[in-house]
Parts: structure tokens; sequence; C-alpha cells
């Protein structure tokens, strides 16, 4: 409908334009009632509680090697089932298909049987677990099967019983020695120290915290890291950014190589 005076413009009531400022305003405002977001913490984890845990398995092992060093091989017997069993689980479920029960038993035997018999025994069950392995997961479906990703499930096997039980068993060794108690504790010092101080120099320097790193940030940090190696080892193919990256002997083998030719 069109106004008294002409207009085309619609009548609107009085109070219209009040009513939509009142409403925008309500909108723009928050609620009494509503809690701001929770602070997240540089760290990227429940700080205290990782403190607490550390804490208390420091305590625990500090009360072993005081009073039991001998039963310190049960404690590194049982990390290292613990922590195989957790690798394991990952990686299958990335389809990296590890056999995960000879990794179980030849870890157990890298430990216990350097008691007795020194690193002669712990060679031999490293070696023993390797070969158990490599025919475990040889015929895990059975010997007509034709085994897939073979030489990859087996080198991350190998990998596996090298990184965990073998070099734990330098633990248990150590603590076999004279005063190998004090060893083992300054052993634990030093990866404490390490551990606690990286941490701590990474989230003062980082603007983000520690454990929210990206992948793809990661793999750009190996990549820049990988090219300042390769810069550092071959100076000819070192080039300012924005420059196309020029192979100076390959140029120069093909002007031998079209000069021969003339």
């Amino acid at each position: 409908m069109g106004r008294a005076d002409g207009s085309s413009d619609p009548q609107l009531p009085l109070d219209a334009g009040d009513a939509s400022d009142v409403t925008a305003a309500d909108a723009a405002s928050p609620p009494d009632d509503a809690t701001p977001p929770a602070k997240t913490s540089r760290a990227g984890r429940n700080l205290p509680a990782a403190i607490a845990v550390g804490g208390g398995l420091g305590a625990l092992v500090i009360v072993i090697l005081l009073f039991a060093p001998t039963a310190w091989l049960g404690v590194v017997a049982a990390a290292i089932a613990i922590a195989t069993w957790e690798v394991t689980k990952r990686l299958r479920e990335a389809a990296v298909l590890v056999p995960r029960l000879p990794l179980l038993v030849g870890g157990q035997a890298i430990i216990w049987l350097g008691w007795p018999y020194g690193t002669t025994g712990v060679l031999g069950a490293f070696a023993g677990t390797v070969v158990v392995t490599m025919l475990w997961r040889l015929f895990d479906h059975g010997l007509a099967a034709q085994p897939r990703n073979y030489l990859r499930d087996t080198a991350v096997a190998v990998f596996t019983a090298a990184w965990l039980p073998l070099l734990a068993s330098f633990a248990t060794l150590m603590v076999l020695e004279d005063q190998g108690a004090a060893r083992v504790f300054c052993l634990m010092l030093i990866c404490v120290a390490s551990d606690v101080g990286g941490y701590a120099a990474a989230c003062c320097s980082a603007s983000t915290p520690c454990a929210g790193d990206q992948p793809q940030e990661v793999v750009g940090r190996v990549r820049r890291i990988t090219g300042c190696v390769r810069g550092c080892r071959n100076p000819d193919r070192h080039v300012p950014a924005g420059r196309p990256v020029v192979d100076r002997r390959a140029s120069r083998r093909r002007a031998r190589v079209d000069g021969h030719r003339r």
C-alpha cells in the first residue's frame, strides 16, 4: 500500500526501527550466564597430571634401586611388554602387519637372558627373535599363501625389536655390574633432564603448543633440514630462493657431449 502523501514506500509501524535495533543489540551482547571458553595449555596436555605420574614413577624407580636393584629387571620387562603391545597395535592400525607374539616373547627373552648370560644372552636372544619374526611373517597366512609387503613388515619388526627390548637391555645389564644401581640412576637422570629440558625449551620458544604440530608442519621441517644438508654436501646446488636450481655438473657434462658430437 502507498502512503497518504502519494509515495509508493510501504508504511511501517512507528516502533519497527526501534525493535530491530533492540534485536540486533540483544544478538550482539552475550547472555549473562555464558561461560568463557576454557583456556588451553601451551603444553598441549594435562601438565599437572603428567607431572604427578612422572613423579610417582620416579619415586618408584628410586625405591627399587635403593632396596631391591634386581627387581629393576622386572620393571623393565613389564614396561617393554606394554610398549611392544602399544607399538604393534599402532602399526597394525596403519596396515603394517608386524608379528606381535614373537616380538613380545623375544623381547622378554632379550631382557631376562642378560641376567645369567650377559651380553651373549642378549645378542643371542635378539638374533633368535629376528629369525623367528622373519619366519612368522613369511608363513603367517599359511604355506600356500604368497606374503604381501614382506620386506616392509619384516624391516619394521626388526626395527621394533632393536628399538625397544635391545636398547632396554642396556639398563638391565648395567644394574648387574658393580654400583649398578647408581649407574642406572645416573642414566635415568640424563633421560629425564634431556626430555624435560627439551620440552621446556620448545614450549618457551614456540608460538604454538608443543604437542599440536600438524603432520604437514613436521614434513615441512624435515624437508627444510634435508635441503640444508644437501646444500652443505653439494655447494653448487645452493642458490638463492626464487631462482631455479641448475646442476652445473650436469650442464658441463652435456656441454662436453655436445662438443664431442660436433
